[in-house]
């Protein structure tokens, strides 16, 4: 899952993507699409924009028989040794409460 439409738009243009799939919603449907990379079958979608429905888009992945996730995105950070651009690799997540 990637949230840059210009990548999967490239590989489009470029020929290297087939599409085997769509998610309808009420607002957008997004088509899903395959590559070969390593003589493995990989697929590939544009995720929506927020935590709910990137939750939701998952499920349904699950549901369709995926079992494997890399979600590739952008976000800012609050550290100021963290450029633009640098690589971030999460390994965990915490939940704050302030109340």
């Amino acid at each position: 899952m990637t949230f840059f439409g210009d990548v999967i738009k490239r590989m489009l243009n470029e020929g290297r993507l087939k599409k085997i799939a769509e998610f309808y919603t009420t607002t957008v449907v997004l088509p899903i699409y395959q590559i070969e990379f390593n003589g493995k079958l990989i697929g590939i979608v544009q995720g929506y924009l927020g935590a709910a429905g990137s939750g939701g888009q998952l499920e349904e992945l699950i549901a369709m028989g995926f079992k494997k996730f890399i979600v590739c995105g952008a976000a800012g950070v609050l550290k100021k040794d963290i450029q633009v651009g640098h690589l971030i690799v999460p390994y965990s997540a915490t939940i704050c409460l302030e109340l």
